[in-house]
């Protein structure tokens, strides 16, 4: 039965909920769901111009997964500002809840601990699916992590990803 609000019925939504992929990522403690959750609110919400609720969603995602600070640009390019001061505040509140928690100058180390992670060399193999990866897997030799790269083009594998990002960004924001 097709539904008029475009909403999907809840036996169907529960029927997919019985995936094992959805017991895998719950049963060793991966968060993707809780971010695609989170995600998919912030975006249904937002393009319903439900400005408060759709902030607060991308906060809780932006404590998860940075990779939702790109909601943010395109919410800057509509100049809607509550929802973007709204995401900032639950996140900040989100950062401060934790804090006590765990060592404080940990925040300040995040930025190296990101960028160390991602240049890693065992990155290039084919079981990071991300841009980085594939390029580096394509272009950057390594002794363990990858032998026979197709070509040695290493500083390409680095500048090919973030500069199909930021094109991706340019579109999405002369889109919207």
């Amino acid at each position: 039965r097709e539904q008029r609000d475009g909403s999907v019925p809840i036996p169907q939504l529960l029927l997919a909920m019985l995936a094992p992929a959805v017991f895998t990522n719950i049963r060793i403690g991966q968060g993707y769901l809780i971010v695609f959750a989170l995600f998919a609110a912030a975006v249904l919400w937002l393009s319903h111009q439900r400005d408060t609720r759709g902030g607060a969603a991308l906060g809780l995602v932006l404590g998860l997964k940075l990779s939702g600070t790109a909601l943010l640009v395109v919410l800057a390019a509509q100049r809607r500002w509550r929802a973007i001061a709204v995401t900032g505040a639950v996140a900040l509140a989100l950062a401060l809840a934790v804090t006590p928690f765990i060592d404080a100058a940990m925040w300040w180390h995040h930025p190296d601990v990101v960028r160390g992670f991602v240049q890693r060399p065992c990155g290039s193999v084919t079981a990071y699916q991300t841009t980085l990866s594939l390029f580096r897997r394509l272009c950057a030799a390594d002794p363990v992590w990858n032998r026979a790269p197709a070509a040695s083009c290493e500083p390409v594998a680095f500048a090919i990803p973030y500069t199909l990002i930021a094109i991706a960004m340019v579109i999405t924001v002369v889109a919207v």
